[in-house]
């Protein structure tokens, strides 16, 4: 039988949380109209959009950009 606490050790968590612009910002260190140019250009992920007047971008993505 294995050892279900060692295999919990190896789980690797990944982020689904959804982040406006002013969270993405707290990451990347560019300007507002810089992120959403590129985001226009293909630089940057393309977003979500939750409603007409929301969208966001996924952490996971954004953290991808750090690396």
């Amino acid at each position: 039988m294995p050892n279900t606490a060692n295999q919990n050790q190896h789980v690797i968590t990944q982020s689904n949380k959804l982040l406006r612009v002013k969270g993405v910002l707290q990451i990347l260190p560019v300007s507002r109209s810089h992120f959403l140019q590129g985001v226009k250009d293909g630089l940057y992920p393309k977003p979500i959009k939750l409603s007409q007047r929301v969208t966001c971008w996924r952490e996971s993505d954004i953290l991808a950009l750090t690396k």
